[in-house]
């Protein structure tokens, strides 16, 4: 058993994608008019069909092509997106006035997403 092991630990080593900076045509160059924000919200009531998932590869890709951008996780139950992703800020939204952090943080960045 311990050769089994040590044979899928040497796999996964050698299979690991090598770290290195993006290169200056992987680097996201804003083609938006200055001062234009987006807010992507990913929503849906139905659980299980992958809104974090999807959130959280959404901040690794950002942040790998140096995005500026700001995430919310309004999911006090179940906080996958803060739990993996650090960055992220939580977002009570049981009370409608905390839905202003929103606008707020779109004065620091010119994206922000969030999945409900």
């Amino acid at each position: 058993m311990e050769d089994q092991a040590h044979t899928y630990s040497k796999f996964v080593e050698s299979n690991k994608p090598q770290e290195r900076a993006p290169r200056e045509e992987e680097v996201y160059h804003p083609q938006t008019p200055l001062g234009q924000k987006r807010l992507i919200l990913l929503a849906t009531s139905k659980g299980g069909v992958g809104k974090s998932y999807l959130s959280i590869n959404l901040a690794e890709w950002l942040e790998s092509l140096q995005v500026p951008f700001v995430a919310f996780d309004p999911d006090w139950c179940n906080s996958s997106l803060t739990r993996f992703y650090e960055k992220a800020e939580f977002l009570d939204i049981s009370e409608s006035v905390n839905l202003d952090n929103v606008i707020r943080a779109l004065d620091r960045t010119d994206l922000g997403f969030s999945y409900w």
